[in-house]
């Protein structure tokens, strides 16, 4: 059914295109990866009630009850994923952008399979589905989850205290990490030409020749070649003064920081091609020159962005005690990756800030309680934050990366709180269906045992599916992969089954239903 889900949405994807849905080889990937994820959770959710319900019920009766009992989970989690993710929209950077609405496309796909084809099918073949195992008493045999369910409803305080103690290093971890930008050093040397042509280019010049930083003075209106050459040797001086800046290269200084004597030569015996190269091409008053500055790191890494950052202060503070009202530009492939860092960095928090309202919105319409629906959305959050900690371990302290690729960090918190927060709500439907009939205790109980075992299977799938990204070339690819993985796991064997039942126990919270169970 997935698969037929799958086919489809290529073709979606495709005709997209003609509308303006631009979707990389990457995005596709991921896409295709995470809707056989959620639509494989989706339908096993409903398979699984339909297998329960076979206990009391005719193969037929079963479907239309089993669909009936899952459909505003699967709707509401569906809802969720494709509400959370399409707050990439907001996002300026262009990746970001794309992928958000093709991700909620394949997953509102894959939830009308999940609730069409799947119990069609289901319909068709019935109890022969679970050939050849049995399919009647299969809660009767349950051993883990009870278990779980007695100790979790039985001392919820040990348990919630002890769930937070796991996460709270990780969690300390994944508040203050390194972001590594450079996208260069993530593919192997002996495999690509461009990776392989920046390796033989260190082994003949110094790292900062590669991609050095080149600043452009533009001022306000025309100004004489004199008063550039002024300029020139003062903003020279400034920016080689620098720490982290090899040379620096200008119309004063056009070989370089050498011996004042060379400049001079190299003024005399090429004038006018120093001065083509440094100023614009005004005849006699200029309104522009550039400076190239060579710094001691390689291109893309945290040092040469730093640097870049610090020379582009001692440039503005050189301009604000001149007589030359000016501005500085910077161009090259280090202040690009500034410019990047510096509106992904918006993206986050506006999209964090956006899915998490949104998500929070969802929830409280299907439970119908604030105080819940707070703790669902804080507690992603917090497996957010350990997954963050603990991947950062993994490649840092143990793989000797530099940091985590800057990419993960919004795509991997768009997916596990949009995501992740699936096998909350499982649970808390359950929890609130079950509150019909019994008290808040009892009933989180009975859902603690109806849905480990489906919820538990759902998490380690999505874990599976999300963990074959770690198969790409990529160092993106790897770490996403590893992290999507790790997340879903910490959401399904300590998040869903730990922290909010425990919680809920604590608190008499069963959502909509509250009030009838005091």
């Amino acid at each position: 059914s997935i698969s037929v889900a799958a086919i489809l949405v290529m073709h979606l994807l495709t005709v997209g295109a003609s509308f303006g849905l631009r979707t990389g080889t990457a995005e596709r990937i991921f896409v295709f990866v995470l809707l056989y994820g959620a639509g494989v959770d989706y339908s096993l959710l409903l398979i699984s009630r339909y297998r329960e319900l076979l206990d009391t019920a005719a193969p037929h009766d079963a479907v239309v009850k089993s669909l009936d009992a899952t459909f505003p989970a699967i709707a509401a989690s569906a809802g969720t994923d494709a509400a959370g993710l399409l707050m990439l929209c907001f996002a300026k950077f262009g990746i970001f952008r794309t992928t958000g609405p093709a991700v909620a496309m394949a997953l509102v796909v894959a939830m009308l399979a999940a609730v069409t084809l799947v119990p069609a099918l289901l319909a068709i073949v019935g109890p022969r589905l679970f050939w050849p195992g049995g399919q009647i008493g299969q809660i009767g045999r349950r051993r883990l989850w009870p278990r779980v369910a007695r100790l979790v409803t039985a001392r919820p305080a040990l348990v919630l205290g002890i769930a937070i103690a796991i996460l709270a290093a990780p969690v300390a971890r994944g508040v203050r990490l390194t972001w590594v930008y450079d996208t260069l050093a993530s593919i192997k040397a002996d495999e690509y030409d461009a990776a392989r042509g920046a390796e033989m280019a260190k082994r003949h010049w110094s790292v900062g020749e590669v991609a050095p930083a080149t600043f452009l003075i533009r001022a306000d209106g025309p100004i004489t070649a004199d008063k550039w050459k002024d300029l020139s040797r003062r903003l020279t001086k400034s920016l080689g003064d620098v720490e982290g800046v090899r040379d620096v290269r200008s119309l004063t200084a056009p070989l370089g920081q050498g011996p004042a004597s060379v400049a001079a030569a190299a003024l005399g015996i090429a004038g006018d091609r120093v001065r083509a190269e440094y100023l614009s091409s005004e005849t006699s008053n200029h309104k522009a020159m550039r400076l190239v500055a060579v710094l001691d790191y390689a291109p893309l890494t945290l040092e040469a962005m730093d640097t870049v950052k610090r020379t582009q202060q001692a440039a503005k503070s050189v301009l604000a005690r001149s007589d030359v009202r000016a501005e500085v530009h910077i161009s090259g492939a280090t202040a690009e990756m500034i410019d990047i860092r510096e509106v992904t960095q918006r993206d986050f928090y506006v999209v964090a800030a956006l899915a998490l309202g949104v998500i929070f919105i969802i929830l409280l319409a299907l439970l119908r309680d604030v105080i819940l629906a707070t703790f669902m959305v804080l507690s992603t959050v917090l497996s957010y934050l350990a997954t963050l900690g603990i991947s950062y371990w993994f490649f840092v302290a143990l793989r000797g990366a530099a940091g985590l690729d800057w990419k993960v960090e919004v795509f991997l918190f768009v997916v596990m709180v949009a995501v992740g927060v699936d096998y909350n709500i499982f649970l808390a439907a359950r929890f609130s269906q079950e509150a019909r009939r019994c008290s808040p205790p009892e009933a989180i109980r009975r859902a603690i045992i109806y849905t480990g075992p489906v919820i538990s299977s759902c998490g380690v799938i999505m874990a599976a599916t999300l963990g074959s990204l770690m198969a790409g070339d990529l160092t993106l690819l790897q770490q996403l992969g590893f992290a999507l993985a790790l997340g879903m796991l910490i959401d399904t064997f300590i998040s869903r089954p730990l922290l909010l039942p425990a919680f809920a126990t604590l608190t008499r919270r069963t959502g909509r239903h509250n009030t009838r169970n005091p």
